[in-house]
C-alpha cells in the first residue's frame, strides 16, 4: 500500500491492492497517513485491502476527495483519532466490517457514501463537532447510521441512512446533536427507522422520511 507520516503528502489518481484472502498480513492497508501526516490531500484513488483498512487516517487538516477504499474483512475508510479534515464525494465499502469508521472530531463530510454487507454502514463514535452534509450509508444486515459513545454535538443535513433488516439509523449514549431533513429508511421485517437510547437533547427538523416495517421510531428508556 501507500503509507506516509510526513505532512503535505498527496496520494492522487492512485489503483492500489494489497493483501491477500488468505489474512497473512493484518496490517495491509491501502493507504495510511499516519498522525504526524497533516496537512495533506488524497485525490481521486482507489484503495482494496482483504484484510486490513482500504484507508486510514490518523492524521489533521487533510482533503480526501472522490476516493474508494473497500476492505473485504475490516473497516473502508477510516478516520483514526483524526480531526478536522475534510472528505467529500468518497465510498467507503465492507463486507465484514464498517463502510466508514469515524473517531474525531471538527471534521467535515460532504456528499460520501458508506456500506456495508453485515456491519453499520458507517460508525461514528466518540466524536464531537462533526458536520455532516448529503451522505449517504447503506447497510444489508445492521444499522446504517450508527452513533454512539458519547457522541456530542453534530450536525446532520440531508443525510440518507438505509436499512433492509435492522436499525436505518441508531443513536446511542450520544447527546446534543442536531439532524435536519433526515431520511432514515428500514425496509424489511423489524427494521426501525430511528432508534434512540440513553441519549439526551437529540434535535430532529423536517424529517423527510421516517419508516420501519417493526416501527418507524423507538425510545429506548
Amino acid at each position: 500500500g501507500v503509507y506516509s507520516n510526513q505532512p503535505n503528502t498527496t496520494i492522487k489518481n492512485c489503483n492500489i491492492a494489497v493483501g491477500d484472502s488468505s489474512g497473512v498480513n493484518v496490517n495491509a492497508i491501502g493507504i495510511e497517513l499516519t498522525d504526524a501526516a497533516d496537512d495533506g490531500v488524497i485525490y481521486n484513488n482507489t484503495a482494496k485491502s482483504n484484510v486490513g483498512y482500504g484507508i486510514q487516517l490518523s492524521s489533521e487538516r487533510n482533503n480526501v476527495t472522490l476516493n474508494v477504499g473497500t476492505s473485504i474483512s475490516s473497516v473502508g475508510l477510516y478516520l483514526n483519532k483524526a480531526h478536522n479534515n475534510t472528505l467529500i464525494l468518497n465510498t467507503g465499502i465492507s463486507d465484514t466490517s464498517y463502510g466508514m469508521y469515524v473517531d474525531g472530531n471538527g471534521t467535515i463530510m460532504t456528499n460520501n457514501n458508506g456500506s456495508s454487507r453485515t456491519f453499520p454502514g458507517v460508525l461514528i463514535s466518540r466524536s464531537d463537532r462533526n458536520i455532516f452534509t448529503g451522505n449517504n450509508w447503506i447497510s444489508n444486515s445492521s444499522y446504517a447510521l450508527s452513533f454512539q459513545l458519547d457522541s456530542r454535538n453534530n450536525t446532520f443535513i440531508n443525510e440518507t441512512a438505509t436499512s433492509n433488516s435492522s436499525r436505518a439509523v441508531s443513536v446511542l449514549v450520544a447527546h446534543g446533536n442536531y439532524f435536519k431533513n433526515l431520511r432514515a429508511e428500514g425496509n424489511l421485517a423489524g427494521s426501525v427507522g430511528i432508534y434512540l437510547r440513553s441519549s439526551q437533547n437529540n434535535t430532529f427538523v423536517d424529517c423527510l422520511n421516517v419508516s420501519g416495517v417493526s416501527n418507524d421510531t423507538f425510545v429506548h428508556s
